[in-house]
């Protein structure tokens, strides 16, 4: 809604204001959001699914436990749809680097449990059954 599709869809790399554009997403879907309590969980999440484990992220360079937990969750989900959907920048990545980068990324990227725990979770019959 705030990023414009010529930046979103852009195959080349970012200017550094584009990607100031694109960092801009994660404010602008905090501010979106009803104050109301209801979407508390739902604001953190906007504001922090592009947040590292390690303090690397945007937009505030949250590190490990400061980062909401919902928003944690986010990121790693966020990234592995990411990165096995097709983007104008990329092909789709096969699920076999999908998963080694995502393990790789734990301490890094993730929360190293929360890895853990999507590393169970997406090798179980029913997250294949969901994945299709």
């Amino acid at each position: 809604m705030v990023v414009p599709d010529a930046v979103l869809k852009k195959p080349g790399a970012l200017t550094s204001e584009e990607r100031r554009v694109i960092e801009s997403h994660t404010i602008a879907g905090e501010r979106i959001l009803s104050e109301k309590p209801f979407f508390e969980v739902a604001r953190h999440i906007a504001r922090s699914h592009h947040e590292n484990w390690d303090g690397s992220g945007y937009p505030d360079g949250l590190k490990a436990g400061a980062i909401p937990l919902a928003a944690r969750l986010v990121r790693l989900v966020d990234v592995y749809d990411a990165l096995l959907s097709p983007r104008v920048y990329k092909p789709a990545w096969s699920r076999d680097d999908a998963m080694a980068t995502i393990r790789k990324s734990g301490g890094s990227l993730f929360d190293p449990e929360i890895v853990k725990a999507f590393l169970r979770i997406e090798n179980s019959a029913a997250f294949q059954t969901i994945r299709g």
